[in-house]
């Protein structure tokens, strides 16, 4: 192949395209295009957040986000805790109760723009990020169980959930992740599209059951009513509109899946649950990789992607996409060894810093903030 041709092939590779499903797919190469890619970036510690004593404390602590005036969040038990850039605790938004400003278990949370967004089902609270209480409304019924997603020009983005209807006792499923918009303080519930993933379902003889979630509804919002998910085992992203209800883009590229480390095996073959009047044990399938994509954030105008690939020398893969979805750049991310499970939300990553929680040995938590060293980065 002549270099001329061999150009082209290579330039067709990232930004060929293709139709389905009436949207466009970009399939990318192994390789992204920056020369450097796969360097490893230097992570610097500007703040430490430890048990605050009476002022808060840290228990299971989760769900790291920063907000618009650079604070940051994170939820604990009975607790939505805000700190200020140098780490110095600002206040507790969690005032337990059923009347105005109260919730009765801490909030899953959001931003739509400069305004907090708090959801403690049903009601949907909002505050000035000074801890000013601004008002709250009900979700109308008709949107069934939900969990809050995103938030932007006053409407607020949830994902809908129910544990499957079958006959089959135990069966791997495709778990609908339906969209619901709801906006007009409430009442105006539109439900939008479903994100399936997939799910272990164990089903007791006389009602109840079990699940496990094999992989994760991941998102990561633009801040005006487009975000990028991720619902598949394999490595495959959309950019998603809920104003139009829409796919704009989905994107991949080719990725060597990596297999499940002999820890993850072993957990994978403890029960879940046990179910029924025997107490039967409920064991997940075995699965042979891990999921290709950990979390999704935005990161100005990329889109930086947790992958499962991990080098103990290096240390994790982030890969780089541009809201086009090409494939841009990669480097390895030196994470703490210690970081909590990808159940907590352990990570946020905004403006060249990375918010991480930790778990020690003796189960006390440390939140660290550290500043993302590499020139290299755009």
């Amino acid at each position: 192949m002549n270099v001329f041709l061999k150009a082209l092939w290579v330039l067709g590779m990232i930004t060929f395209t293709t139709m389905l499903a009436g949207q466009s797919v970009v399939d990318n190469p192994a390789k992204p295009a920056a020369k450097n890619a796969g360097r490893t970036v230097a992570l610097e510690e500007i703040v430490t957040v430890r048990d605050g004593g009476e002022a808060f404390y840290f228990e299971w602590p989760r769900h790291i986000q920063a907000a618009p005036d650079g604070s940051f969040f994170l939820v604990c038990q009975n607790q939505l805790l805000q700190f200020d850039t140098s780490g110095r605790f600002l206040r507790n938004y969690y005032k337990q109760g059923q009347g105005p400003g109260e919730m009765q278990y801490a909030a899953s949370y959001g931003f739509d723009g400069r305004t907090l967004i708090a959801f403690s089902f049903p009601k949907v609270l909002r505050f000035e990020l000074d801890g000013r209480y601004l008002g709250e409304y009900r979700i109308n019924p008709k949107a069934g169980s939900v969990n809050f997603l995103d938030a932007y020009g006053g409407r607020c983005l949830f994902v809908k959930y129910a544990f499957p209807a079958g006959k089959v006792e135990s069966e791997v499923v495709d778990m609908p992740q339906v969209l619901v918009l709801v906006s007009g303080n409430g009442e105006n519930i539109r439900e939008l599209s479903s994100f399936p993933i997939k799910a272990f379902v164990m089903r007791g003889e006389r009602g109840g059951g079990a699940m496990d979630y094999l992989n994760r509804l991941l998102t990561a919002s633009v801040g005006d009513g487009r975000m990028f998910i991720s619902h598949t085992q394999e490595y495959l992203v959309k950019l998603y509109d809920s104003g139009s209800d829409r796919v704009l883009r989905t994107f991949c590229r080719e990725y060597d899946r990596v297999p499940l480390t002999p820890e993850e095996k072993g957990k994978r073959k403890k029960p879940i649950a046990f179910v029924g009047p025997n107490k039967k044990p409920v064991i997940p399938p075995p699965q042979k990789y891990s999921n290709d994509i950990r979390d999704l954030y935005v990161v100005g105008d990329r889109l930086w992607i947790l992958t499962s690939a991990f080098d103990p020398e290096k240390g994790k893969l982030v890969d780089i996409f541009d809201f086009e979805g090409r494939y841009l750049d990669a480097f390895y991310l030196p994470l703490p060894k210690n970081l909590a499970p990808e159940g907590y939300d352990p990570l946020c990553i905004i403006d060249g810093r990375i918010y991480a929680i930790e778990l020690n040995p003796d189960e006390t938590a440390v939140l660290r903030v550290f500043r993302i060293s590499d020139p290299g980065i755009k």
